[in-house]
């Protein structure tokens, strides 16, 4: 969940029609595929600080999912399995039998339910920041960031609310840099709807647990961050690794982990994704 966005070219910036979205994707590197789901309120161009990394020794597939980006419709139906449905015909569309997956926050829980949906598709499988218990204060607090957009007259101000709940308090203790990453949300010519946000926010108040697996049973790990005011470390780890997570951590870093600490959380991806993709 990530709403900064600044330009990174990739080779590959197609769309498709997929069941009843047009979806689009970037495709960029060589070698084992992995595809990145983002979180709440993001799309594709969230996975920036990570993309150098992983494109060293991996096809990265980056996708705008329902509610964001360049895909349409704007507020299309939205639900855990047609999330987790979009991500297995993009690689149909694809012809990949088998990849990895990476989520971060909600799209963790997009990756997860894929992995439950389809095992025997998915080599192995990573989420960031994410948590597949949440708790009822991450509802609220993106309704009450809704009703702050929708209401005060500052465009901004809602990214001012929003950023202490993503960013550790490092990357917020320069003013300037803080009005910076605000000015480059808000001139990110992709960014989020209202509407959307109303709609992905909506979801978020009655996603159905249901389409996620008990017991993840293809290789599976979580990268939790310690100082995560939307998903607190302990909570987490207890929920991720009932269902078979191995857990790690990283320190000094909030919600936005590959933003606060984008070359460790690289590291720990790219260490994780090597132990299980086959050496040229």
């Amino acid at each position: 969940m990530c709403c900064l966005h600044s330009g990174l070219n990739a080779p590959t910036m197609p769309e498709v029609q997929l069941n009843d979205i047009c979806l689009w994707y970037e495709d960029e590197g060589s070698g084992p595929p992995i595809i990145l789901v983002p979180g709440m309120l993001s799309d594709s161009a969230s996975w920036q600080p990570v993309v150098p990394a992983l494109t060293k020794d991996h096809r990265v597939i980056r996708l705008d999912p329902r509610c964001s980006g360049r895909t349409r419709p704007e507020t299309p139906d939205l639900s855990l399995t047609l999330l987790a449905r979009d991500v297995l015909a993009l690689a149909d569309h694809l012809s990949l039998d088998t990849v990895h997956l990476l989520g971060h926050s909600l799209g963790g829980l997009v990756a997860t339910a894929t992995a439950g949906r389809a095992p025997e598709r998915i080599t192995s499988l990573v989420v960031l920041a994410s948590n597949p218990e949440p708790t009822p204060a991450s509802g609220r607090m993106f309704g009450e960031l809704v009703a702050c957009r929708s209401t005060h007259a500052d465009a901004g101000q809602w990214l001012h609310d929003l950023f202490p709940w993503l960013f550790h308090p490092d990357t917020l203790c320069d003013p300037k840099s803080v009005a910076q990453m605000v000015d480059a949300s808000l001139a990110y010519p992709f960014r989020q709807t209202l509407a959307a946000m109303r709609h992905q926010t909506a979801f978020l108040q009655r996603w159905d647990k249901s389409a996620l697996p008990r017991h993840v049973s293809v290789p599976s790990c979580a990268v939790l961050a310690k100082d995560d005011r939307l998903v607190p470390i302990g909570d987490a780890t207890q929920a991720l690794q009932t269902r078979g997570f191995e857990v790690r951590s990283i320190s000094k870093a909030g919600h936005a982990l590959h933003w606060d600490q984008p070359e460790l959380v690289a590291r720990t991806v790219t260490d994780w994704l090597t132990s299980f993709s086959p050496r040229p």
